[in-house]
């Protein structure tokens, strides 16, 4: 009850009882008993309390006789008003225990009615529930104490095989939350290899009193394995026999498995050791890889490994060489194989390494024949060597359904080794052979090194070419930067005026313009790995054509058919349009009076022989086909074969590199495709690129070009400074100019520098900044990399951001490891903003 001043001696405790004996006996009894007790009749007036009653519930004297509610009111609502009036109401005994506020207790009450009365026990239970949350505060940090560090405990009653867990097991063992549990089951979960183990150590410790250590692998229902530590102690009774075994589990996979690849790389690289001087003892090229199969099979299960070479007289047939882990008459069928056709076919023809996993279920075409074999994964790697292709080397593996990366790597250095050698054992070959007809040799090796310095020569002069290319587009880029960045801001500044608008817009169309003719031209000069991604070929080739008319000029008349649905292809843009450039000059060198350039993208015809001859004539489906047709002078039969040789060309010295062809046919042939050329003298010439479908992806929608855009599309707020200093590190004082323009107007203060030391003397002085903006490529013997680290260095925490108008290649290359964000010329001011106040995060 609610807190009271007492005055317990005034109070009387116990009802008249006119001289009966048993009602006063009772009285002294609940006088004396540990718990409060009152009682109430069926209106809520107090009839009798005990004294402890009145000392527990703090209550008045004048309480007998009145109603409790009106003493009491904060107990209306509470579980012990809702408890007293269902006992009142049901006349069935309740019980409560809740925390009391107004005393700040927890009480127990139990109540006990009769029609008339309710007679109710309670008592102070606090310390008891104070006890309670201890205990589960405690098992609390226990539980929390044991998920942080992984540890299950267990106890193992010997005789019921029961076991009791603590901690997470079921995540531990891969148990579902109702998954039936027994021993039977969790001695499944152990590994095969491993559970006799575990149940010896089991017996040793209980039968000679051994400590239970051990650590073994269990395997999970989906598969994967885990390493357990475990540790136990055998508890015994007073007989000393053995009742419960008593432990911990602990996951230790993480340390067993980096151990154990620590193990398989050491064992690995004393392999290649004991592959490379099998190798150097080898003295027949073909067959040299006789030692390699029983160093291999064991270490990743091979079942078998061939090799395959160019048939001598035929180079688009395969021979086998050697067979290992394959009965002769098993592989009799394939003892040679057309280039292009199977997976050591397709390897031959694209150069590049064929992986099958999972052999018997993939449907895969070049898995048919292994599949055959009974092989569960194949590899083939190609031998090459200075570019040159020597054959194939396959690997089979009869024990896993897939090689890993590492394994991966690990057959392409031994193809590497074996080329090598292979290579190697040829040329002496060769040397004995020819041995008498030196002067013979001696003048094909002169005849070979002028046109490998002629070819040297064309080199230089491509890279010449490119390095200017891209100083221009550099240059370019800079005035870019100053005209987009002025534009911005005359934007901001400039009344809205519908004339004036429509000025700026022009102005901006023209620069993006310019953008994308730099973009362009950066990615004719330079030289990269193929960059794929989705594209449409209609949308591209759309885009390229005022390119290819201003290249061929205007003798020659350009015209461009695109079919209405051509499904979107794999490749790099880039290079695509490289190709597309050189066929074009080709064709305009081809028609010096000039003449028609037709070019088409289409599906292929389902007559198109020429991509039946390529591809199974089942097949031709699932191509499209861009066709570059000229009316010039064409070519001769002798000329067509060797078109697309490197550095071949009929052209005078000076006028060609020959290496155009070169490139259509490599980008074509790299990005999946097949390339065809149609010529006869005075016919023109047809040069037909077969690129295969993306599969599963519709047509990408055209890109709006740059100028198009609204202001209205740029979402969000442009994030402004708040104080900091920028250091503008530029060379180009108009570039410069411009970025302190906008940075200012961004609400930052704004030191600047023309070079690297001239911003490293601010820096060593007074002037401080919090980021430094600088060019990559400057005068002055320091780069913005560089500039950026001695910047660093002298003061730790500075930030830099990084901006050029070179190619992202010659970035990289004078970068090395991308220290530092870059941001591309020429860069707009809501650009800026974003990207110098995400360097300063």
């Amino acid at each position: 009850m609610p807190g009271r001043s007492s005055a317990a001696g005034a109070i009387p405790t116990r009802p008249e009882s006119n001289g009966a004996a048993a009602p006063l006996a009772l009285a002294d009894v609940l006088e004396h008993t540990s718990d409060g007790v009152f009682v109430v009749d069926r209106h809520w007036r107090l009839e009798y309390a005990n004294k402890q009653a009145y000392a527990l519930l703090d209550a008045p004297p004048e309480l007998l006789g009145r109603e409790i509610w009106a003493f009491y009111p904060e107990v209306v609502g509470t579980p012990f008003w809702d408890c007293y009036r269902d006992a009142m109401a049901r006349q069935v005994p309740c019980s409560v225990e809740a925390f009391y506020e107004p005393l700040g207790r927890w009480l127990e009450a139990r109540a006990y009615p009769s029609p008339e009365h309710l007679v109710v026990f309670i008592r102070d239970i606090s310390e008891r529930k104070e006890a309670e949350n201890a205990l589960r505060a405690g098992e609390e940090r226990l539980r929390l104490a044991q998920e942080a560090t992984g540890i299950v405990a267990w106890d193992h009653d010997l005789g019921t095989r029961r076991i009791t867990w603590l901690g997470a097991w079921r995540e531990l063992y891969g148990f579902g939350a109702d998954e039936e549990f027994d021993f039977d089951r969790l001695l499944a979960r152990i590994h095969p290899d491993d559970r006799a183990g575990v149940l010896e150590r089991v017996r040793r410790a209980v039968e000679n009193g051994e400590r239970y250590d051990i650590t073994y692998r269990i395997v999970l229902p989906d598969g994967r394995v885990r390493w357990l530590a475990t540790r136990g102690t055998v508890l015994r009774d007073e007989s000393g026999r053995a009742r419960r075994l008593v432990g911990t589990n602990i996951d230790v996979s993480e340390r067993f498995e980096a151990q154990i690849t620590r193990e398989r790389r050491a064992r690995r690289l004393r392999l290649l050791g004991e592959i490379a001087a099998a190798l150097l003892a080898a003295t027949d090229p073909e067959r040299v890889l006789e030692p390699l199969f029983p160093l291999l099979a064991e270490e990743f299960g091979l079942a078998a490994m061939f090799s395959y070479v160019p048939e001598t007289d035929d180079e688009e047939t395969l021979r086998l060489v050697l067979h290992a882990g394959v009965a002769d008459e098993v592989i009799a069928p394939w003892r040679r194989l057309p280039v292009g056709v199977a997976a050591c076919g397709g390897v031959a023809r694209d150069r590049a390494p064929v992986y099958i996993d999972r052999v018997q279920e993939s449907d895969d075409p070049c898995a048919a024949i292994v599949r055959q074999l009974g092989f569960h994964a194949y590899a083939c790697e190609p031998l090459v060597i200075g570019g040159r292709f020597l054959g194939t080397l396959s690997f089979a593996s009869g024990r896993s359904d897939s090689f890993a990366d590492e394994d991966r790597a690990f057959f392409r250095t031994v193809a590497s080794y074996v080329a090598v050698v292979r290579d190697r054992l040829r040329a002496e070959e060769e040397l004995v052979r020819f041995n008498e007809t030196l002067e013979s040799r001696i003048a094909a090796a002169v005849a070979e090194r002028q046109q490998a310095e002629l070819a040297f020569a064309q080199a230089q002069k491509m890279e010449t070419l490119g390095q200017l290319t891209g100083g221009i587009a550099h240059d370019f880029n800079n005035l870019l930067t100053v005209i987009q960045g002025n534009l911005e801001l005359l934007e901001h500044r400039l009344p809205e005026e519908p004339r004036l608008k429509r000025l700026l817009d022009a102005i901006r169309q023209a620069a993006n313009r310019g953008e994308r003719l730099t973009g362009q031209l950066l990615a004719f000069a330079r030289r990269q790995r193929l960059e794929p991604e989705i594209a449409a070929l209609g949308p591209l080739v759309e885009g390229f054509a005022p390119l290819v008319r201003r290249a061929v000029g205007e003798s020659v008349t350009v015209r461009i058919r695109l079919a209405e649905k051509v499904a979107p292809v794999l490749i790099d843009p880039a290079q695509f349009e490289s190709a597309l450039l050189n066929l074009a000059v080709n064709a305009r060198d081809a028609m010096p009076k000039g003449g028609l350039l037709e070019i088409t993208v289409r599906p292929p015809d389902s007559t198109d022989e020429r991509l039946a001859e390529l591809v199974a004539p089942a097949s031709t489906a699932g191509w499209i086909a861009v066709e570059v047709r000229d009316t010039g002078v064409g070519m001769r039969a002798e000329t067509l074969e060797r078109a697309f040789e490197p550095f071949f060309t009929t052209k005078e010295v000076g006028r060609g590199s020959g290496l155009g062809l070169s490139q259509v046919y490599g980008f074509v042939r790299q990005s999946g495709g097949h390339v065809v050329i149609e010529s006869a003298p005075d016919a023109g010439t047809r040069v037909l690129l077969y690129l295969p479908e993306a599969q599963g992806v519709d047509a990408p929608a055209a890109s709006a070009p740059a100028a198009a855009s609204s202001p209205e599309e740029d979402e969000g707020e442009v994030p402004e400074g708040q104080g900091e200093t920028v250091l503008v590190v530029e060379d180009d004082e108009e570039v410069r100019a411009l970025a302190v323009s906008m940075l200012q107007g961004l609400r930052y203060r704004v030191a600047t520098a023309s070079n690297g030391p001239e911003a490293l003397s601010i820096l060593c002085g007074d002037g401080g900044a919090d980021l430094v903006f600088t060019d990559i490529v400057m005068p002055g013997g320091m780069s913005g990399v560089e500039l950026g680290r001695a910047a660093q260095a002298l003061r730790p925490g500075i930030k830099v951001l990084l901006t050029t108008g070179y190619a992202a290649e010659v970035v990289t290359h004078q970068a090395a490891p991308p220290l530092f964000p870059l941001l591309q010329k020429p860069y707009k001011r809501d650009e800026l903003a974003r990207r110098v106040r995400a360097a300063l995060a």
